[in-house]
């Protein structure tokens, strides 16, 4: 991981008034970015929604969505969607990418049809393609394909790097702010 890249990178969509809106479910590992990362977002008091204790994903979608949005009257700020996500390039998984000009569709990979989350977004791309079917079987049966306890621990570093991280670019963002 390059982490002066993703650095630079986060530089240009962090700012004052970011919230974080991480998404996922903790009960699932290829899913557990998100949560993850609101985890460490929480312990560094950034702003932020969703993390291991109370998840946004596609059961409360909708519900934690309207929360977010209209309760907290975030309308004005700059919203970055923190996500896992499943890759086509095989050689992208386990790797973060930035999207500086749209947010993330939760569940598109899975076939599910939410809301677009985010002005900008954060992916780990966690799963190929490819080991989607097989992944899922495996934990609805207990056969086939595993999830491997090496891919969580990949998921667990990168989450906590990428918070690091965004910590660092979000101080700095803040401290350039005041007058």
């Amino acid at each position: 991981m390059n982490y002066n890249k993703i650095k630079n990178e986060l530089r240009k969509i962090i700012n004052k008034d970011t919230v974080f809106v991480c998404i996922g479910t903790h009960r699932v590992n290829f899913d557990k970015f998100g949560p993850l990362c609101g985890d460490y977002l929480k312990s560094k008091n950034i702003p932020h929604f969703g993390d291991s204790s109370n998840n946004v994903n596609g059961v409360n979608m909708y519900e934690r969505l309207n929360e977010i949005y209209k309760k907290n009257k975030i309308d004005n700020k700059n919203i970055v969607a923190i996500d896992a996500s499943i890759t086509h390039n095989e050689k992208n998984v386990n790797t973060i990418g930035i999207n500086k000009s749209r947010g993330v569709k939760p569940g598109a990979g899975i076939g599910k049809m939410f809301p677009e989350v985010g002005d900008n977004s954060i992916l780990m791309y966690t799963l190929h393609k490819e080991d989607l079917n097989p992944t899922i079987d495996g934990y609805r049966t207990g056969k086939g394909k595993k999830f491997d306890k090496s891919d969580l621990h990949l998921i667990e570093e990168n989450a906590r790097i990428l918070t690091d991280l965004i910590e660092e670019v979000y101080n700095e963002a803040c401290n350039i702010n005041i007058i």
